[in-house]
């Protein structure tokens, strides 16, 4: 019990799991696991594993076929439409997915790295400028401009992902200070 207690230390940061071994697991096997796929959805929204375990049962897939179906296609736009004809998976996690197996052409795709890219690279335009929530401005507007702005910082997609949600989350905190101070609590 003390030796399956130490291995599962290395699933605390969920993060670092996913792209060191499932990832490399990917690469090799050219697909995932049920373990790596769940640990995958839960991670980007762990609401959602219900409905994505049920989409998978009503598609007659398992992750690992439908994997292995995303490695097979022949673009990264036809991975992320085979990911999304699952119900419960969704442009979001499609690209949780997806950057997970391919971190160096993909990026995550949430309302924080949203948020922080308004703030950052499209800062002349209206900053509530609804999330893209379709494949095509995914691969139109948020990759695009994520790519601009890894370049620009010299980071990999991957850093660029990281530094956006820090970067949301420190503000949203940053907010909740204020709002306590003004209420002085």
């Amino acid at each position: 019990m003390a030796n399956r207690l130490k291995l599962s230390a290395k699933y605390y940061d969920l993060d670092d799991y996913l792209f060191r071994c499932a990832t490399a697991r990917f690469a090799k096997q050219n697909t995932l696991n049920a373990f790596d796929f769940y640990a995958i959805v839960t991670w980007k929204s762990n609401r959602s594993t219900s409905k994505v375990k049920d989409g998978l049962k009503k598609a007659n897939l398992t992750p690992r076929t439908l994997m292995a179906k995303v490695s097979a296609c022949a673009s990264d736009r036809d991975r992320m439409m085979e990911l999304d004809k699952v119900t419960g998976i969704g442009v979001p996690i499609a690209s949780a997915i997806l950057t997970v197996c391919y971190p160096k052409r993909f990026t995550i795709l949430d309302y924080r790295a949203w948020g922080a890219l308004l703030l950052l690279h499209f800062k002349k335009t209206k900053k509530d400028k609804p999330m893209p929530n379709n494949i095509d401005d995914y691969f139109s507007i948020y990759l695009p401009a994520c790519q601009v702005m890894a370049k620009k910082h010299k980071m990999t997609l991957r850093e660029l992902d990281k530094a956006m949600w820090g970067l949301s989350k420190h503000n949203s905190i940053i907010k909740l200070t204020k709002r306590l101070r003004n209420q002085r609590l």
